[in-house]
């Protein structure tokens, strides 16, 4: 049986309510594909991106697949939980009326990828296991420009995520889209993701006015994730 959070399970009740595809009190226990319909619609019905529905479900499918069922926590259903409490907080917030389709598009895209093919273990256990101190390599935030040579989970969702997305991106939107802008939207949303930065976001956001906050997409969709 699948485990949903509280706050996943009262705001899909709240938007199947709203917007009229209630299917009874029986998340929990749906098919794998009444899930992966009802993404689908919040994506077409509720903020009415122009996705191409009989791809949609197919490419959702393939996101589940990527992630490691055996995991107790970083498994297809945490994304799920994470996609509803975004859902959330656009809804409540109305933050989406702030960005294009294609931003929407890509932050809800990256809510269900965010931890994508996880390792099952934390970027310490990784450095441990490696026995170094710290990877020559690093990946940026290129919006606050923040760095990290640590984060090796994020590095491996990013990659995935954008692998998905530059393969399938014609299939399932029919919008207009610049590898570049998708890679760099992805790559700086999911590393915000890493809760070992999570006090450099915090103090980067310290020095920002909350009027600039709301001109800056990028920062928008960060904070939101």
């Amino acid at each position: 049986h699948r485990k949903y959070s509280d706050q996943t399970m009262k705001c899909f009740m709240k938007c199947a309510k709203k917007y009229d595809f209630l299917y009874n009190n029986d998340f929990l226990y749906k098919s794998e594909a009444k899930v992966i319909n009802d993404i689908t619609k919040v994506f077409s019905k509720i903020f009415k991106l122009p996705i191409r529905k009989s791809k949609f479900n197919f490419f959702i499918k393939l996101i589940f697949n990527s992630y490691c069922y055996e995991l107790s926590y970083h498994n297809y259903t945490h994304s799920i939980d994470v996609f509803y409490t975004v859902v959330d907080i656009m809804l409540k917030t109305q933050l989406f009326t702030n960005l294009s389709k294609n931003e929407l598009f890509i932050l809800l895209i990256t809510t269900l990828t965010h931890d994508i093919k996880h390792t099952g273990f934390l970027n310490s256990d990784i450095l441990n296991a490696m026995e170094i101190e710290e990877s020559n390599n690093f990946v940026e935030d290129t919006n606050l420009c923040i760095r990290s040579n640590s984060s090796f989970n994020e590095v491996i969702h990013i990659i995935t995520t954008q692998s998905l997305l530059s393969t399938q991106i014609n299939n399932i939107y029919k919008n207009k889209f610049d590898e570049e802008y998708i890679n760099t939207f992805v790559n700086n949303m999911i590393l915000s993701t890493d809760l070992n930065l999570h006090s450099d976001y915090i103090l980067v956001y310290e020095d920002i006015n909350a009027s600039n906050i709301l001109k800056n997409k990028m920062t928008i969709l960060i904070l939101i994730l």
